[in-house]
């Protein structure tokens, strides 16, 4: 068929990778007819593959299924099409897959609506021919777990493959598995698609003809606020010490809560703008309904001071009651719920500092993202004090920080890494002023501990940002540096000159004499010191540092 004869038919496009992977293997895919209990009155295809949009008449409005590669994050890249080449309702009967009894009135509904589409409605029993062995044992696994209800499969034919694949985004929900909201489009509208975003169906509706939208397609050098990269819900920054993990959540979370106009990032704006914004949005800030809260997590964090717990409250005749209070995360949700139309964040500073599984409990579940309320795969659970049914809005979002030189980084709960988009944070050398070899010293510094120790070790870029003459550098490296290396390398001194250098560390002759019959024993004839502070000799201190590095380059 060509494209001129299919350019105006409709396509419905599944950007979600796990499905496109998923019919690709099977050629087809399956829709149950049944809705928890009772029978629904529109086939939603997405109870299995949960797709985000209602499937009527059994995809029977589309006449092309378009699959897509990539990530919200990154944006999808158009792969294949498919046409849709039959629908058949079947059933199971002593082990074989048989046509469904369309005398019962809702699947007479259901051949009915097929056949007003082209007769797409086909007998299981004129495909099965052409089916391969691994489909009809998957027709039959399917089947065997619907116990006797009916099941839609929609068989499907490759026709078109996009040699020259372009990215889109998608005003979707990533839930962290594959799935992501599915769109309607016109199949000229992926043929003709030239890089820049395609348009959610909800702004197809409102444009005011085809030739209008086209104009500000061809004339828009960026993509819209509803076709940015969608925000993830639950992510965590995670990086060296000194990196800015913790500095960046303010610009993120106001890209959250109050986004700017035409698109802009909040990183665009002055730093006090932005503090400023930031401080009104807090707990203690200047508006009546503050949308973040920044806490960090500690060891003696706990459920009860997260999500509830019984706490004391003291009476006026001095006695003491026990009642349940809601936690720091509860209360964001609570007035997310009645507050819908906004974006609320928690920010979680040191993350993987508290005991994660014991916080969260029961959330590291509710806060996926086809499991917030009003998603597709929407979970309630009762919480263990006030009994109450809790569940997490889609509107409250988790930034998280994370150290990865803390030790304690390895018990951050596996759970809950699964459940999170994790985005690295480096040291970024040219945030580093060049003065006084300022930033020489900084990567220089960086590549020996990668060396020496990892990459996930390094120094970050804040230590040295506001170093502006000598003694800045000095207070920098007695103040900050040298303690850190000390941790990193446990007291290892000779490891701490080969990054630092003779200029501040030592290494001395010694003669020392033990107590003892075995004093001879020991060999002691070289010792490591930290120079002192005031005895250091920067000039001297930095030019050692530089030429050891310059020394091992020329080799």
């Amino acid at each position: 068929m060509s494209k001129t004869e299919i350019k105006k038919e409709t396509v419905l496009a599944l950007p979600a990778q796990k499905t496109a992977n998923f019919v690709r293997e099977n050629g087809c895919y399956y829709c149950p007819l049944f809705s928890g209990q009772g029978i629904s009155k529109e086939i939603e295809a997405e109870q299995a593959l949960r797709l985000g949009a209602r499937f009527t008449n059994v995809v029977g409005d589309y006449d092309y299924l378009a699959m897509f590669d990539g990530n919200n994050n990154t944006g999808y890249s158009i792969k294949d099409l498919y046409k849709c080449d039959c629908i058949c309702v079947v059933n199971m009967k002593d082990g074989n897959i048989v046509d469904t009894d369309l005398n019962k009135p809702v699947y007479g509904k259901v051949k009915d609506a097929l056949d007003k589409k082209k007769g797409r409605y086909k007998r299981i029993n004129d495909k099965i021919g052409e089916l391969t062995q691994y489909q009809k044992q998957y027709i039959k696994e399917k089947l065997k777990e619907a116990e006797g209800n009916s099941l839609v499969f929609v068989f499907l034919k490759h026709c078109e493959e996009y040699s020259s694949p372009r990215k889109v985004y998608f005003g979707g929900t990533d839930s962290g598995n594959g799935n992501t909201s599915a769109m309607k489009y016109l199949k000229d509208d992926l043929d003709n698609f030239t890089g820049q975003p395609i348009l959610s169906q909800g702004q197809k509706n409102n444009r005011p003809n085809k030739d209008s939208i086209s104009t500000k397609i061809s004339n828009s050098g960026s993509k819209s606020n509803s076709m940015q990269a969608i925000i993830p819900l639950n992510q965590i920054l995670f990086g060296p010490p000194g990196t800015g993990k913790t500095y960046n959540t303010v610009n993120m979370a106001l890209d959250i809560v109050c986004p700017l106009a035409g698109g802009l990032k909040w990183e665009t704006k002055s730093r006090e703008e932005a503090r400023r914004k930031y401080q009104e949005m807090l707990p203690d800030g200047r508006i009546d309904n503050p949308r973040i809260v920044f806490i960090t997590f500690h060891q003696s964090m706990s459920y009860e001071d997260f999500i509830e717990g019984i706490k004391p409250e003291p009476t006026e005749d001095g006695k003491i009651t026990y009642e349940v209070k809601d936690g720091i995360f509860k209360k964001l949700c609570e007035k997310a719920k009645k507050d819908e139309s906004q974006n609320y964040v928690m920010i979680i500073d040191e993350i993987n500092r508290g005991n994660v599984a014991n916080i969260f409990g029961e959330l590291i579940s509710l806060i996926e993202d086809d499991k917030r309320l009003g998603a597709s795969e929407e979970l309630h659970a009762e919480l263990p004090y006030s009994h109450t049914i809790f569940g997490v809005p889609k509107n409250v979002y988790i930034i998280g920080t994370m150290n990865t030189a803390d030790r304690s980084v390895e018990a951050l709960d596996s759970a809950l890494r699964r459940r999170f988009t994790f985005k690295e944070m480096m040291p970024k050398s040219e945030l580093v002023p060049e003065e006084n070899y300022v930033r020489n010293i900084f990567e220089i510094i960086n590549q020996r501990i990668e060396v020496l120790k990892d990459r996930e070790h390094q120094i970050g870029h804040s230590y040295f940002m506001d170093v502006e003459n000598e003694d800045d550098l000095k207070d920098v490296f007695y103040d900050k540096i040298i303690p850190l290396l000390q941790e990193y390398f446990y007291g290892d001194y000779e490891k701490i000159q080969l990054v630092l250098g003779e200029g501040f560390v030592k290494k001395d002759s010694a003669s020392v004499k033990f107590a003892g019959d075995k004093s001879g024993d020991f060999d002691v004839s070289e010792v490591y010191r930290i120079v002192p502070k005031d005895e250091c000799k920067m000039d001297e201190a930095r030019g050692k540092l530089l030429n050891k590095a310059s020394e091992a380059v020329d080799e």
